[in-house]
């Protein structure tokens, strides 16, 4: 069955739908209004050089203003943004963060044409692995990239993941 969504890279026009829909993906069934990244910051790390993060969307396919068949009357349903690094051990790397569908438009490909577009820019771009690191990560998040061979190293291989905050940052200048 093929998506209703059509699936592209996020553009700079986007930033507002994009801010709405990590808001929704971080909210977890609350009313309270998460924390994440303002627009102008999004705007500042992904459109200017050198650019920190980049994404790709799943469009509503209906015109702007209209309700499509899971119910939304936005033009943007989902998106998954991720970062490149670069590894000793093997080279160029992406870091997928985060993977996000409305709930109401889940299980209609959006997700999937989304995955496949990122795994064919990793493709293009000769990347040699694809990872995720997320604190909290949705367990349904985890269990679809399960089903695309993911491996969790920490289990598996016994990796370890440290991560330093900004106060600690700020303390060893």
């Amino acid at each position: 069955m093929a998506t209703p969504y059509l699936v592209r890279e996020g553009m700079e026009d986007d930033l507002d739908e994009l801010h709405r829909l990590m808001q929704e993906s971080k909210r977890n069934g609350t009313n309270e209004t998460p924390v994440t990244p303002s627009v102008e910051t999004l705007r500042t790390y992904g459109f200017t050089e050198p650019t920190y993060f980049q994404f790709f969307v799943a469009v509503n396919p209906v015109d702007q203003g209209e309700t499509s068949s899971c119910g939304e009357n936005t033009s943007l349903v989902g998106y998954l943004l991720f970062c490149q690094s670069f590894s000793s051990e093997v080279g160029k790397i992406i870091n997928l963060k985060d993977l996000y569908v409305t709930p109401g438009c889940r299980r209609k490909g959006a997700a999937k044409e989304m995955w496949k577009a990122m795994l064919k820019f990793a493709m293009a771009g000769e990347f040699q692995r694809v990872q995720l690191s997320d604190k909290n990560a949705d367990p349904e998040l985890i269990q679809y990239l399960q089903n695309y061979e993911l491996t969790d190293l920490i289990q598996k291989e016994g990796w370890c993941i440290f991560n330093m905050n900004k106060t600690a940052i700020e303390t060893l200048k």
